[in-house]
């Protein structure tokens, strides 16, 4: 089906890439139409940032495959993930977006269904999704005892995701940012949607965060939106993202250099760098699949 890029989308959601030839195309096929449920190809565009890199993607190749992708290069500023959001977000054409600072991240079937339904819901929302690792552990841990990309492409290999994206959960683990299970706060999140308005109203991801991977700046963005008034806060139930390992330096290293990203926070926002409190409200939009029991048995 060819992709009529003069109707506007409903949604637009933003990836970031850097030298990921290995995981984009998984990351793609999980939000094509084929693989995510209740939604049109029509109703959504994917806007790819690719950060400068000695390996890039094939662009035209993927733009083949998904007709509602819109890709582009970002050379201005390669290493800012804050910079190539915000560039996705002014050229994006959807009244509703989806920020995605971590392109290596595989979703959930129903992701887009359940921010399309939430917007049908509220004028203003926020939302949230969990995030999970691919593998028996969180990743950080992971690598020291020998995981790596080949052991990762086997796991994968082991079940059919591909037919059925909710087998992902049979292989994965909850992310330290969503530690606690389905019911409770979530620290950090990959894909967090909002009405573009709120979006703008933001003013995006702070370019002031420059440390490697961005440090803080999905935090900081995360938590300006949670901040805002009359805005409900969403979570996605028995959906989810999964990072695939790829050496980034904040879920694949053994050691992250969280202390110079607490730093650079207090010296943007001239406080200490402090999580949102669960809030009062909290919105469950979504339901839970057999392959979800294994993560909410693991909470008790």
């Amino acid at each position: 089906m060819r992709f009529n890029f003069f109707i506007k989308p409903k949604l637009s959601i933003i990836l970031v890439a850097y030298k990921m030839s290995r995981e984009i195309p998984r990351t793609l096929k999980t939000l094509s139409s084929n693989y995510q449920k209740n939604i049109k190809q029509q109703d959504y565009e994917i806007i790819l940032v690719e950060n400068n890199s000695d390996d890039l993607l094939d662009s035209e190749s993927l733009k083949k495959q998904y007709p509602n992708l819109r890709y582009f290069l970002n050379t201005k500023n390669p290493f800012s993930p804050a910079y190539a959001l915000n560039y996705g977000l002014k050229k994006s054409k959807g009244k509703h977006i989806a920020f995605c600072i971590d392109g290596a991240r595989m979703f959930s079937p129903r992701i887009i269904d359940g921010i399309l339904k939430t917007a049908q819901l509220y004028k203003n929302y926020i939302i949230a999704t969990h995030a999970f690792h691919l593998g028996v552990e969180v990743q950080n841990i992971a690598v020291l005892k020998g995981y790596n990309q080949a052991i990762e492409d086997e796991l994968l290999q082991s079940v059919d995701w591909e037919r059925n994206g909710y087998f992902l959960f049979d292989i994965s683990v909850f992310a330290s940012s969503s530690k606690d299970g389905w019911f409770s706060h979530i620290a950090e999140s990959n894909c967090i949607a909002m009405p573009r308005k709120t979006a703008f109203k933001l003013k995006g991801y702070s370019e002031e965060f420059i440390t490697l991977g961005g440090g803080y700046t999905n935090m900081d963005f995360y938590k300006r939106a949670q901040s805002l008034d009359e805005h409900q806060l969403v979570y996605l139930l028995g959906e989810g993202t999964f990072h695939q390992v790829h050496g980034g330096v904040a879920t694949n290293l053994p050691d992250p250099p969280f202390d110079q990203y607490l730093k650079e926070y207090k010296q943007i926002r001239g406080e200490r760098f402090v999580p949102t409190e669960l809030p009062e409200s909290i919105a469950y939009i979504g339901t839970m699949t057999p392959s979800n029991k294994k993560h909410i048995l693991s909470q008790y």
